[in-house]
């Protein structure tokens, strides 16, 4: 028989009112038995949910292609290199230009370095300009390359 979160839930939630009951009625000693089964029943749920999760997880481990236009637009523009150093300003121009050129509709500043940075690319600052570190440019459009500048370390 496959346990129901739903079903675990019930029965914790019966032992804790149990537990209430006879800790204000001043039977103690029913109370602790109620205390005891509630933390076997919680740690149990825990346990399977965990393992669960764990199942989970394992299904994952197998790289899944994810096609967000953020991902498309650091392909065909970008590489990943840990030194690497891009102004920000230059790669929100050629996002725009990247977005205008295949009809996505671009998102803003924040959205942006918030999708950067779950992809592992962090900001600082170099000669009092913000950059983005860890890429390195790799195709531009003939429009862009004039206008994209490296920042320097």
């Amino acid at each position: 028989m496959t346990d129901t979160p739903s079903a675990a839930r019930a029965r914790i939630e019966a032992l804790s009112v149990a537990r209430f009951h006879y800790t204000i009625n001043g039977d103690l000693a029913s109370a602790r038995v109620c205390s005891r089964k509630l933390a076997a029943e919680w740690h149990e749920w825990r346990t399977k949910r965990a393992a669960e999760e764990q199942a989970n997880d394992h299904d994952d481990d197998q790289p899944t292609p994810v096609d967000t236009p953020v991902d498309r637009f650091l392909a065909s523009r970008y590489d990943r290199q840990a030194d690497a150093k891009v102004t920000v300003s230059a790669l929100r121009t050629a996002y725009d230009e990247w977005a205008e050129d295949e009809q996505e509709d671009p998102i803003n500043p924040t959205k942006l370095t918030l999708e950067l940075k779950l992809r592992g690319i962090t900001t600082s600052r170099s000669n009092q300009e913000r950059c983005y570190v860890g890429l390195r440019v790799t195709g531009l459009p003939q429009t862009s390359a004039a206008k994209l500048t490296m920042a320097k370390s």
